[in-house]
């Protein structure tokens, strides 16, 4: 059992693996052989199978040898011995028990020992500074989150693993470029206020890779345009405007020939007609015409934006990156900017730094059209009209003069899925595409234009009724003492009030009958039907054949004027009605 002083020393020693197998002393005191760990770089070696330990029974120091077989360090190796002592306790004071010195001084030692490795250990870990408030969890990040990235530390000085350790690598290969670019800090510290947008054209640098080749286009007068256009007001005109129809319009409208129709168009009386767009005779016109140069409109700023936003945005990126790399915010910069796509436009945009101190006289204009990112995607697809419609710069520059009037347009007509229910001004047109159908603000409801609608009956010349006509307090009259026909086609009949007339005319001096169903037919009266009782016969002065009747009690049987008969033919008046012949 040991008997020696456990000193104060530290529980570590390095050495280079230079002596081969040693040996390699210690003068921390152990208590025995196991109670320490050896290391060849990293890997932990065995006892007795990797090394032997050489220990000195008078103060607990010694060394270690390593074997030939299977290890024999070389000067390249680093050897490492560290205290390793088991912590446990393999002793036990039982009560009333013998209280040895020789057994408290080695349960003590033990203890010592513990602290001494605790402490060489909490050494090597990283710890917070005295000065450091208790509540900063100093925990590292799992295993999982923080594979292959850099460690850094948040804004609060918490532990965090965000940036990737390709990316460090990527913005290291830039050396040369972050050096053309800390050239031009004063323009980076104009243009420093709108890093918030940073973020967000970052991710659309496809479409502003797509528009980076118009640059050709930015001239000091488009400039001056842009600044005129890219208002809140514009801005929300292109928003309404910017729909999948409209571009299609625009795709449509961006040739050749619609090209000059637009350079034909772009005169004062135009511009007058511009102004006054909400009458019902342009309407339609003003419609494509208004939705084309709005569109347009949107295709040249958005470029202009686009290539200033690169020009501009790019530069900020990579410096604020690299002079704040611990903050959250920037280092999730630096993992998009470290993207290959985003690395060659670094490079081109280091050749374009003339162009920055442009750009940020107009920094507001940049934050406007970055709240418009999905426009700016729309606006990518129609590309290839850019350049048709950049040989009319002037007829942009004509509609600018006249945004009012533009203004007005958007106002008064709008296209969308259903009816508009805000911003109502009697007169305005809206085309609904759920049903298809154009319609008129009157005030207090849409009311749907009907195609080729009339204003008088007159005007068809075959109308028909959609439902019954009600005539209310009124009557059908004719005019000029004309007469009131009514037709009926084929087959059809005339059926007033369930009555349904005969479909031709009759003989001389018949009469219409009814069948009691409705029904009314031409008939002659027969004398055969004096045969049944109770009829009563008015101007009846022929008959052809025998008959007889039987005249009800209570009616009597009347002839006027002269009785013709024919043949032999007789008549038999029964009953108690009387005949009179007059």
């Amino acid at each position: 059992m040991a008997n020696y002083s456990i000193t104060s020393v530290a529980r570590r020693v390095v050495y280079s693996g230079s002596a081969g197998v040693g040996p390699y002393s210690f003068s921390f005191p152990i208590l025995a052989q196991t109670d320490i760990q050896v290391y060849i770089d990293s890997t932990i070696k065995s006892l007795t199978t990797d090394y032997t330990v050489n220990l000195s029974t008078s103060n607990g120091t010694g060394s270690i040898t390593f074997t030939t077989n299977p290890t024999t360090p070389t000067s390249s190796n680093t050897i490492i011995l560290v205290g390793g002592k088991t912590i446990e306790r393999t002793t036990d004071f039982v009560t009333a028990g013998d209280l040895l010195a020789s057994s408290l001084n080695t349960e003590l030692d033990a203890l010592t020992i513990f602290i001494q490795q605790l402490s060489e250990n909490n050494d090597r870990s990283i710890k917070g500074p005295i000065a450091d408030s208790t509540s900063l969890s100093m925990e590292l990040p799992t295993a999982t989150s923080r594979a292959n990235k850099v460690l850094s530390f948040s804004s609060t000085g918490v532990p965090e693993a965000d940036l990737a350790k390709t990316d460090v690598s990527t913005v290291a290969g830039l050396s040369s470029e972050i050096t053309t670019l800390s050239g031009i800090s004063s323009a980076i510290s104009g243009v420093n206020a709108v890093a918030s947008n940073v973020s967000t054209v970052a991710g659309i640098s496809s479409a502003v890779s797509s528009v980076a080749s118009k640059a050709s286009l930015i001239t000091s007068d488009f400039v001056s345009d842009l600044n005129t256009l890219a208002v809140t007001d514009v801005i929300n005109d292109i928003n309404t405007l910017a729909t999948s129809d409209i571009v299609s319009d625009l795709n449509t409208l961006a040739t050749s020939d619609v090209v000059s129709d637009l350079n034909t168009l772009a005169t004062s009386d135009v511009v007058t007609d511009l102004n006054k767009l909400a009458t019902t005779d342009i309407v339609n016109d003003i419609n494509t015409l208004a939705t084309t140069d709005i569109v347009s409109d949107l295709n040249t700023l958005a470029t202009s934006d686009i290539v200033s936003d690169l020009n501009t945005l790019a530069t900020s990126d990579i410096v604020t990156d690299l002079s704040l790399l611990a903050t959250s915010a920037n280092v999730t910069n630096m993992a998009t900017l470290g993207a290959s796509g985003v690395v060659t436009n670094i490079a081109t945009v280091a050749g374009a730094n003339s162009n920055i101190s442009t750009v940020a006289g107009i920094a507001s204009n940049v934050s406007t059209v970055a709240g418009n990112t999905s426009n700016v995607n729309t606006v990518a697809g129609a590309n290839s009209n850019i350049s048709s419609v950049a040989g009319s710069i002037s007829n942009v520059n004509t509609v600018a003069s006249n945004i009012s009037g533009v203004n007005s347009f958007a106002d008064r007509y709008r296209v969308d899925s259903s009816d508009p229910s805000s911003s109502l001004d009697e007169g305005d047109l809206a085309y609904n595409t759920s049903s298809n159908v154009l319609k008129y603000y009157n005030g207090s409801a849409w009311i749907t234009i009907v195609a080729g609608s009339l204003t008088d009956i007159v005007q068809d010349g075959s109308p028909q009724l959609g439902a019954n006509l009600d005539v209310q307090t009124h009557s059908i009259v004719s005019t000029s003492n004309r007469d009131i026909a009514i037709t009926p086609n084929g087959s059809g009949k005339v059926v007033l009030d369930g009555l349904s007339y005969p479909v031709s005319d009759g003989t001389a001096d018949q009469a219409i009958t009814t069948d009691g169903s409705g029904n009314l037919t031409f008939s002659t009266i027969q004398a055969s039907e004096i045969s049944t009782p109770g009829n009563v016969f008015s101007n009846y002065n022929s008959i052809s054949s025998n008959c007889s009747t039987t005249t009800a009690s209570t009616k009597n049987s009347i002839l006027y004027g002269q009785i013709s008969v024919t043949g032999s033919a007789t008549w038999t008046v029964g009953g108690n009605g009387i005949l009179q012949i007059i």
